[in-house]
């Protein structure tokens, strides 16, 4: 009941967000006549066409100006009021009502579009659903890993599905032609071996887990570690004898290169720099991932927080972009996954407090800046420059990826997608034309 009383007592609406799902405030706002002024969002460009105004949000010269120009010209208020009809909160219901039913008698699926996806495939597609499916499980294909429906489900590439759509898409032909199902996992043809070697792989990664638990504990348990979280093969629990441990960490930007330098140090010193693997570090948990690619997507997703719930929950809340390219996936809930969490006992946690109390100190601040600048230098003078994409050095960020594999991951998939639908073209051509030789006609298309 006060909503409408607020909007209609408002000279002016503004919203300067540049994201609105739904664009439901301004649809509010011209149902009570009140003048629009906003930033560029998608939606509310929808209702605010011929009755708002619309300023970039990063232009605050503009935003005066148009705040003024709202506040002061009658003509546009004139047109708001000439448009209230068309926006009263009964229309407004009714045409939203219209909407959702038209929707639902539309397909239950849909193909993402949040962002680009970085395959576009020529030739015959299978449904929509079912092509995610076997994208899904290619990706996974790439690293010797096979899936259980579940998985699929969970990382399903582009195409929001029930469960039910997914477990249907596997049954369907196109894809029971490419693909196995072995004791619970789905596979491409032709690698059911990967099934006993994911068990395997399982069970190693129990015991890299347990072997360096200590080590790992006592890595949480370091002043301004923030958050930890497993990544890479540990994470997948896809290890084999001489995998490392890969690590994506949040340390307070305040001390961020005094722990690294003091973590990769001991870790040396303890003969265990080649096992840790802190190849990813940043500042905030709530630092925004910029490039954004379905390896990236897929990594994030991935990520196994073993301490540090809090600031695992802002890093994913803020890199919502994921679920552009996993549309299933919404995080790990805590206690979830597979690997114990690793939390403090009450002195270990004390004895972490005083030694940041001691961090905080005003003489430590040179020193961080003393660290960031030598390490730096010397980090930068030992890559090439072709290893340079893959590494961020800044005062608020640690990124190591030397050995990028991103772009060879991902011009691999696309190839193996274009192979594996060639390969069932080919499967479709010959049972055409036994079909066609059994009914005696042996024409051949090609």
């Amino acid at each position: 009941e006060d909503l409408p009383i607020l909007y209609s007592g408002a000279r002016l609406f503004v919203s300067s967000s540049r994201y609105e799902g739904y664009g439901f405030p301004a649809l509010e706002a011209l149902a009570c006549g009140t003048p629009i002024l906003s930033s560029p969002s998608p939606s509310i460009l929808e209702t605010t066409t011929r009755t708002g105004l619309v300023v970039e949000p990063v232009n605050v010269r503009a935003w005066c100006e148009r705040l003024d120009h709202a506040l002061n010209e009658t003509r546009r208020s004139d047109r708001h009021l000439e448009n209230l009809e068309n926006y009263a909160w009964r229309n407004v219901a009714d045409k939203t009502v219209r909407v959702y039913e038209q929707a639902a008698g539309q397909s239950p699926g849909r193909v993402s579009d949040m962002h680009r996806q970085p395959l576009e495939t020529e030739g015959p597609v299978p449904d929509a659903c079912s092509f995610a499916v076997l994208k899904t499980i290619v990706y996974a294909d790439l690293f010797d890993y096979p899936l259980t429906m579940e998985e699929i489900h969970q990382y399903l590439f582009g195409f929001r599905a029930s469960r039910t759509m997914v477990a249907a898409a596997l049954k369907t032909p196109e894809l029971t032609d490419l693909i196995t199902f072995e004791q619970g996992y789905y596979v491409l043809k032709g690698r059911s071996h990967l099934y006993e070697e994911r068990l395997n792989k399982t069970e190693e990664a129990q015991r890299l887990f347990e072997r360096h638990r200590k080590l790992l504990y006592w890595l949480c348990s370091c002043p301004f570690v923030r958050m930890m979280s497993l990544s890479g093969a540990l994470a997948f629990k896809n290890c084999k004898e001489d995998s490392d441990i890969d690590l994506f960490l949040v340390i307070d930007k305040k001390r961020l290169w005094t722990i690294y330098a003091f973590l990769a140090v001991t870790a040396k010193l303890i003969g265990k720099r080649e096992l840790l693997c802190l190849n990813y570090i940043i500042g905030r948990s709530d630092t925004h991932i910029k490039d954004q690619d379905i390896f990236n997507a897929h990594q994030i997703a991935n990520l196994r927080p073993m301490y540090g719930w809090t600031h695992y929950r802002k890093f994913t809340a803020t890199n919502g972009w994921v679920m552009g390219y996993l549309p299933q996936w919404n995080g790990h809930a805590e206690g979830t996954h597979t690997f114990p969490e690793l939390k403090l006992s009450r002195w270990a946690a004390w004895g972490k407090r005083l030694l940041e109390w001691i961090g905080d100190l005003p003489l430590f601040q040179p020193l961080e800046w003393l660290i960031f600048k030598l390490y730096k230098k010397r980090i930068e003078g030992t890559i090439s420059p072709s290893q340079t994409s893959g590494v961020y050095l800044t005062r608020d960020r640690i990124k190591l990826h030397v050995n990028d594999h991103k772009h060879r991951f991902l011009k691999k998939f696309e190839d193996r997608i274009t192979e594996v639908m060639e390969q069932h073209e080919r499967m479709n051509l010959i049972a055409q034309e036994s079909h066609t030789a059994h009914n005696g006609h042996m024409t051949v298309k090609w």
